[in-house]
C-alpha cells in the first residue's frame, strides 16, 4: 500500500538499530478474504490481533464465549 510504502522509505533514514513491528489490531480489516492476510504481509504486517474488542469473521470478542470461528480457524492456518 502507499502508507507502507512510504514508513518503509522514512525507514531507509532511520538508525540501523530500529526495527519496527507492523502490526494490525483488530481482524476486522480481513472480513471474510482469505487473501487479504497475504495482502497484509506482502505490505510488512508481522501479526494481527484476531479481535479487539468486538466480535468479528475470525472471533468473538471480549464479551462472548464465541472462541474462533470456523473462517477464524482457516485464516490461522
Amino acid at each position: 500500500s502507499e502508507i507502507m510504502r512510504d514508513i518503509k522509505l522514512k525507514l531507509k533514514s532511520a538508525p540501523k538499530n530500529l526495527k519496527p513491528l507492523f502490526a494490525v489490531e483488530g481482524g476486522a480489516v480481513v472480513g471474510k478474504d482469505l487473501k487479504l492476510l497475504e495482502t497484509l504481509k506482502s505490505d510488512g504486517v508481522c501479526y494481527l490481533t484476531l479481535t479487539w474488542n468486538g466480535e468479528n469473521a475470525i472471533a468473538g470478542g471480549s464479551g462472548t464465549d464465541k472462541g474462533l470461528t470456523r473462517f477464524g480457524r482457516e485464516a490461522i492456518r
